[in-house]
This record gives C-alpha cells, sequence and structure tokens, in this order.
C-alpha cells in the first residue's frame, strides 16, 4: 500500500516539476521583448493597459533605453504619481459619432509632483481592434507648471523640459 502511494506522489510532483520548468521556459521567451515593468505591478486592471505600459521606451524612440514606457516617464519625471489610461488618439467633435474600430487609440500618462508641475503625454499604441500593434508614436508631450510651459516634440527631450519648468518653480 505504501508503495503505491508513495510511487503516485512521486509521479504527482515530477509532472508538477516538469510543467514548472516548461512553463518557466515559455514564460522567458515571451518576456524577452517586454522588460520589466515595476509600475505595472501589482497591475492594472485591463490588460491591454498592463501591455502598452510594457512597450520598451526604444520603441517609441531609438535613443532611449530598453525600459519599459512607464517605468521611464515615471523616472525622467521624478515621481512615481501617474495616472494611466487609454483613450481615443483623436477627440471627436460629434459625441454622437460612430466609434471606429480603426481609429488611433492611445496610451495616457498624466503625472503631478508636489510642487504642481504637471506632466501630460499621449503615446499612438494600435486601434480599438489591436490595442498594441505597429511601432507606437509620441502625439503629444507636454510640461508645464510655476508659470513655464514647454511641448515636447521627441521623447528624448522630456528631460530638459521637465528640468526648464522646475527652474521656474524654484524662482
Amino acid at each position: 500500500m505504501f508503495g503505491s502511494v508513495a510511487s503516485l506522489i512521486f509521479r504527482i510532483v515530477l509532472i508538477y516539476w516538469i510543467v514548472m520548468i516548461l512553463s518557466a521556459g515559455v514564460f522567458a521567451q515571451t518576456k524577452e521583448h517586454a522588460p520589466f515593468c515595476k509600475a505595472i505591478n501589482p497591475g492594472p486592471a485591463s490588460a491591454f493597459l498592463a501591455r502598452a505600459m510594457a512597450i520598451p521606451a526604444r520603441d517609441i524612440d531609438s535613443s532611449l533605453p530598453s525600459q519599459c514606457i512607464a517605468d521611464w516617464l515615471m523616472a525622467t519625471f521624478g515621481n512615481d504619481s501617474f495616472a494611466w489610461s487609454l483613450s481615443d488618439c483623436e477627440k471627436s467633435t460629434n459625441s454622437k459619432a460612430q466609434a471606429n474600430a480603426d481609429a488611433p487609440k492611445c496610451l495616457v500618462a498624466d503625472g503631478n509632483t508636489p510642487s504642481v508641475v504637471v506632466l501630460h503625454v499621449r503615446i499612438q499604441m494600435g486601434t480599438a481592434s489591436n490595442w498594441v500593434s505597429g511601432r507606437p508614436l509620441l502625439k503629444t508631450a507636454d510640461v508645464s507648471g510655476c508659470g513655464r510651459s514647454r511641448d515636447v516634440v521627441s521623447l528624448n527631450e522630456l528631460k530638459l523640459a521637465v528640468q526648464y519648468v522646475n527652474e521656474g518653480c524654484r524662482k
């Protein structure tokens, strides 16, 4: 009796370890292109939002690191207080306009600091039918506060724009 129970337990443990090893290999392969993203742990409610936040910053601007865009924005802005959302990239003038599945959709990041500096970034990620598709594209970015404002044309300019606005707060 004990031999068959021990054999059964051994088989269960063996199968468990095989499954764990195989799933670890698959997990490692799928994570190769998506860097670890501290900003989305434990994660937002939307899987689409989590995927958009995990896009490497380098995919948006080749001069940036491969760090996920959410972590890069928080580090560059110097604050981890961001509101993240997904929305239409273009605001419709007609509130009753039908939703277009091919209309561009954006990852929106809004951050602010205790010194009243505000950052607003919109990055086109895909469409309603395919949220994360193609190459992400910076649509708009601006930093404002303390009587100063700066529009950002490319994300590699963001750090200088934040410094410029912060200098206005020190006066």
